[in-house]
């Protein structure tokens, strides 16, 4: 089959012929393409591209340029190709692309996503990680400032997110932390204000054992939040980071020492992430490790008289 793709700059492969860049013969052929390959099998009507081209101020003699720009399109495309055999169909007062003999990589990505909503988890995971692995560039990219490319581009943004979160939660679900944190990653990155990565992000560097790492994504959503919005995290969140630093089955001496991390980040360490923090003062990191231990004994021997008073209680049976 055919392709148009609108990942990265756009470009399309009819019959083995690639047509990219200058190739069109100019921005507003391209575009003619682009907007049709947004809706493909549905027809655009004719004053509603010219909208879209001039930005609702459409020349007076809108009609035949617009005309003369598919007919340019259709040249560039299938040189020599007679009208009637052109996968930019004709319609009553409008045009469509020719969903059949043509596959748009955006609206695969997007079939192949809701496809993959009806998947048990196992045939899930990996489907969603081969569309996303395909689905790399950014929308759109030769058409930067046309305000239905923005909108285009933040609808797939979206969809990137929401597939990524799901993959990320699936892995998490089938023990693949490392694979989780990936899909993390790729969400945060694709949009760093959308809480469902960071959680991800929270939840998939705490089954890997990092502790400080989902520490970490908290405090970096957080600060995301506060400087581009103005705003704290949501509830949701704030009690995800809540149940991270809790202790676990009665571990209170795991959830003192998890504190203790807390209070080192606090003081000047940095992670991974961010190698470029300052170094705690190594006599910081002496005094607190031996303080760690000291809260280790005490809640131990607190633990062993506790153990003996309540031995020592009479049988109240």
């Amino acid at each position: 089959m055919d392709t148009i793709r609108l990942l990265g700059p756009t470009h399309a492969t009819l019959g083995g012929r690639r047509v990219a860049g200058r190739g069109f013969g100019g921005t507003k052929v391209r575009q003619v393409l682009e907007i049709l390959a947004l809706a493909p099998g549905r027809p655009v009507a004719k004053d509603q591209l010219a909208e879209l081209i001039w930005d609702g101020a459409p020349p007076p003699s809108w009609l035949t340029t617009v005309e003369a720009y598919v007919s340019q399109l259709r040249r560039v495309l299938a040189p020599g190709v007679p009208v009637r055999r052109s996968v930019v169909v004709t319609t009553s007062g409008a045009y469509r692309l020719d969903d059949e003999r043509v596959r748009v990589d955006l609206a695969a990505f997007a079939d192949e996503v809701r496809r993959c909503a009806g998947l048990p988890a196992s045939a899930a995971l990996p489907a969603l990680q081969a569309a996303l692995d395909a689905a790399t560039g950014t929308a759109l990219e030769d058409s930067p400032y046309a305000s239905w490319a923005i909108e285009a581009r933040e609808s797939h943004e979206r969809l990137v997110v929401k597939a990524s979160v799901q993959a990320g939660e699936l892995a998490l679900g089938s023990g693949l932390a490392s694979v989780a944190a990936g899909h993390a990653l790729r969400a945060t990155t694709v949009d760093a204000l959308d809480e469902r990565g960071w959680r991800l992000r929270m939840q998939a560097a705490w089954a890997e054992g990092d502790r400080r790492a989902a520490v970490e994504a908290y405090r970096e959503c957080r600060d995301r939040l506060r400087s581009d919005l103005g705003v704290a995290p949501a509830p949701l969140t704030q009690q995800l980071h809540q149940r991270l630093l809790a202790p676990a089955d009665g571990d209170l001496v795991d959830h003192l020492l998890g504190q203790l991390v807390d209070v080192l980040l606090d003081e000047g360490g940095h992670s991974a992430a961010d190698p470029t923090g300052p170094l705690l003062d190594p006599r910081t990191v002496l005094d607190t490790n031996a303080l760690a231990a000291r809260i280790a004994r005490a809640v131990q021997a607190r633990t062993a008289r506790t153990a003996g008073f309540t031995a020592a209680l009479p049988d109240a049976g």
